[in-house]
């Protein structure tokens, strides 16, 4: 059902279902984005080059299948890409594509030194390879209230949130991380996490480390 659509349109598609998880905190979003990004490695990826191509393998009409690396007012499929596989490999524990949004980062880095005004949405996604993604799961069933209250009280540019009212073993971030009788927040950066915490201000002295 993807067929006619080029990578950018498939991209930014994907994108939004992540910025719906990311407001919402509603997994419909992240099965979304999950099946997409699936879907646009397998139609758009080429082994031989490791970026993505602009037409679908099943457009096989089409003359020269162009490789978009360069930003121009909107960010080229490939950067897109970029930032989706880190954000998503996080969020569903598929280091392979952050590995790939990695790779994506190194292969253009040259080109980014070269013509960095070209290549805006590529040192955005370095920036947060550089910085690390700073995940904050809350699980519990106070975990909606608490995901408010810190989103209104700091913003975390690097952050990645998921929540959950109680332990579910599809999701990685809430694995092992629930107790019935509280809910609590974990900060986590680079595989690295702090003790988890049951208040915003706690965990606001946790994030003040890492802003």
């Amino acid at each position: 059902k993807y067929g006619i659509a080029d990578l950018e349109d498939l991209a930014l598609l994907c994108r939004s279902c992540i910025a719906g998880h990311q407001h919402y905190q509603d997994t419909k979003w992240l099965d979304r984005a999950s099946t997409l990004m699936e879907y646009i490695i397998e139609q758009h990826f080429d082994e031989s080059s490791g970026i993505f191509k602009t037409s679908s393998s099943l457009h096989s009409d089409v003359p020269i299948n162009l490789a978009p690396v360069f930003d121009n007012v909107m960010p080229s499929g490939n950067a897109l890409m970029a930032e989706i596989g880190l954000y998503l490999g996080i969020l569903l524990g598929k280091p392979e594509w952050v590995n790939l949004s990695y790779k994506l980062v190194i292969g253009v880095s040259s080109s980014v030194e070269m013509y960095p005004q070209s290549f805006a949405h590529w040192l955005y996604v370095t920036h947060l390879h550089n910085q690390g993604i700073i995940e904050i799961t809350i699980i519990g069933e106070k975990a909606r209230s608490l995901f408010i209250e810190l989103k209104k009280t700091v913003y975390v540019s690097n952050a990645l949130y998921f929540t959950s009212l109680s332990e579910n073993q599809k999701w990685p971030l809430s694995k092992n991380r629930f107790r019935s009788s509280d809910t609590l927040i974990y900060i986590c950066k680079n595989n690295s996490c702090y003790e988890p915490v049951n208040s915003v201000d706690r965990a606001l002295v946790l994030l003040q480390d890492e802003l």
